[in-house]
């Protein structure tokens, strides 16, 4: 039955490993399940609703993804996104969590008529290849700098802004031993390393180490701690149950609670917009990225079924909405499953399926994915820091298809190289080699190899980088 619904032969991979593949990218997206509840609380959406409502959108539409697409790309509630529901719409705006929700199901119907036009897809066609690589490269560097970041290796600088974060400290020894003993297994080859490297990193974070109760701080605080209410403490906590069954009318207060009527305003509009962009191209970047590392590209740099995958990724936003927590989209983290020889889409069903299942599971979930205060408001998750990294350096690979004696094409590959990471926003930086390239082509006297919808698109990211002063005009 496997074989026949996932092709696994065809795609040169087996159920254990597509099994193993979806594990690993669980593991790598657990962190949505607290984290996305977290901020969208700062919005007034009750908690408990919103951890049932990540953990079941995430689970349905990553379960739909595997048997429309058979590939393996997950979906969860989308990192910046949320944030723009909690303190833009809510506490910047002023509307009510259920418009913010209003405002994502809008949203996700507008892409959703689009991708069943094949607009998107046209759009796809239009991205030259050159800037399809570059997109895959960038999203590689883009999931090393989170793994750094949240391995707190690196650091906030005034002057710099960022900087060396403390290699002193806990968390960040965590990290490093888990990229050393992870990296160690993928150089020799070992199956299932990536995996394996996120198991053994929380396991050796259970052992007890000497910290301050009121949370791990500096190497120079641990040791003036000794005498001053210091104890040893493991840095991943032990588990204090494994089931946890949500019960009562908040678990599940935020299904279907989106006011749509509330979200047709002017004043939304921008927001609506910024929005769309958003989730139109950050899903376009991640195919072309993991699709990149899987092989799926063809020698004009498309993906096969694209059509479903998107129409799948529009359903996300809106299931998002009308469960309550923000817009679901295609994660980046998909690639840590592509990594470990994931192929097919029985690499997201299982992914999927973890997800409906840490609706129970939530205490268990936590010690992988509920991570590490190291300050106030400032979170970090060392476990799977050091999967992001290696992750990130096998994505890599597709350098070598940009032809850097090309200029005009390559110094707009470049620009998405270097704006997505450092803007920390796929769809910025494609933005900034989409503009470039399409002014670029302009200004040399080649308009003609310009395709048609890559001039609107180039136009619409002008307005997406106007939006801030747009939303001002429009405040009055």
């Amino acid at each position: 039955m496997m074989e026949r619904l996932f092709r696994l032969r065809e795609n040169r991979s087996t159920m254990g490993t597509e099994i193993r593949a979806g594990v690993t990218t669980f593991m790598a997206m657990a962190y949505i399940i607290f984290t996305n509840p977290a901020i969208l609380s700062a919005g007034k959406v009750p908690f408990a609703g919103a951890v049932v409502a990540t953990c079941f959108a995430a689970g349905l539409v990553t379960i739909m993804m595997g048997f429309a697409t058979n590939y393996p790309m997950c979906l969860a509630a989308g990192m910046g996104l949320n944030a723009v529901v909690a303190f833009n719409i809510v506490l910047g705006m002023g509307y009510t969590w259920q418009v913010a929700m209003g405002v994502v199901v809008l949203e996700g119907l507008t892409v959703l008529v689009l991708s069943t036009m094949a607009i998107r897809r046209a759009v796809m066609d239009a991205i030259p290849n050159p800037l399809k690589h570059a997109i895959a490269v960038a999203i590689g560097i883009f999931i090393t700098f989170i793994g750094l970041q949240e391995g707190n290796l690196l650091s906030v600088n005034s002057a710099t802004m960022v900087t060396f974060g403390d290699f002193a400290h806990p968390v960040a020894l965590l990290a490093i031993l888990g990229l050393l003993i992870t990296g160690w297994m993928v150089v020799r080859g070992v199956r299932g390393a990536i995996l394996l490297g996120i198991c053994i990193t929380a396991v050796l974070g259970m052992f007890p180490i000497w910290h301050l109760p009121a949370g791990v701080g500096t190497a120079g605080e641990i040791l003036a701690g000794i005498g001053k209410e210091a104890r040893w403490a493991p840095l991943i906590p032990l588990p204090t149950k494994i089931m946890q069954i949500p019960v009562g009318k908040e678990s599940w207060s935020t299904f279907f609670a989106f006011d749509l009527k509330g979200a047709i305003t002017l004043q939304l509009l921008p927001v609506t917009f910024a929005f769309f962009m958003t989730d139109f191209f950050d899903t376009m970047g991640t195919a072309i990225g993991v699709g990149a590392k899987a092989g799926y590209l063809d020698a004009q740099g498309r993906i096969p079924r694209i059509r479903p995958l998107l129409i799948v990724d529009s359903l996300g936003a809106v299931i998002g909405g009308a469960f309550g927590c923000s817009s679901n989209t295609c994660y980046i983290e998909s690639t840590a499953g592509v990594a470990e020889g994931g192929r097919t889409g029985l690499t997201a069903v299982v992914c999927g399926l973890l997800f409906l299942l840490a609706v129970l599971f939530t205490p268990l979930i936590a010690v992988v994915g509920g991570g590490v205060q190291v300050a106030p408001m400032t979170v970090r998750h060392p476990v799977t820091a050091a999967a992001l990294i290696i992750v990130g350096f096998l994505m890599m690979e597709s350098i070598v298809h940009i032809d850097w004696r090309k200029i005009d094409e390559a110094l707009p590959a470049f620009l998405i190289i270097v704006t997505m990471p450092l803007t920390f926003s796929i769809t910025h930086g494609i933005g900034a080699g989409f503009i470039s390239y399409t002014a670029w082509k302009a200004l040399t006297g080649r308009a003609r190899e310009v395709k048609p919808f890559l001039w609107v698109v180039s136009i619409l990211f002008v307005l997406v980088f106007l939006n801030p002063a747009i939303e001002k005009w429009l405040r009055g």
